[in-house]
């Protein structure tokens, strides 16, 4: 649950209007991305090939060795996973802040499947610019 929350918090504190969006759609407690974190995103993966990008990103960029690069101070930087969590959310922007009910929002996260390196590229660029602000 604890990771579900700073989500949570990492989605509010990039786009507020999403987040309350989610909130009115009672998906504010990130339920519906519990299987993208516990997973790594596997299951949204078009194939094996995007599986294996998201797998070697999630497990090779470490904060503390970004941290030590940057020469930015200690924080607690959220795990990466988390930042691809809401780099997905703000690339269906527009599609989400158009659901009207929670189903809307599961049937969508059903059928989500990660295909080009757009989120990727979105994750790695939050994440550096929440680690320089550390």
């Amino acid at each position: 649950m604890a990771k579900l929350n700073a989500t949570a918090e990492l989605v509010a504190t990039h786009d507020r209007e999403l987040y309350e969006k989610l909130v009115t759609l009672e998906c504010g407690n990130m339920l519906f991305c519990q299987r993208w974190l516990l997973l790594g995103f596997k299951r949204e993966s078009k194939n094996f090939a995007m599986a294996v990008k998201i797998f070697t990103l999630l497990n090779t960029v470490q904060p503390s060795h970004y941290l030590t690069l940057t020469g930015a101070g200690k924080c607690d930087l959220p795990s990466l996973d988390m930042f691809l969590v809401v780099a997905v959310l703000s690339s269906y922007r527009r599609e989400i802040l158009s659901f009207k009910d929670q189903t809307d929002v599961y049937q969508w996260t059903r059928k989500l499947k990660l295909a080009d390196m757009a989120a990727i590229a979105t994750a790695k660029q939050l994440y550096r610019r929440y680690a320089k602000d550390c």
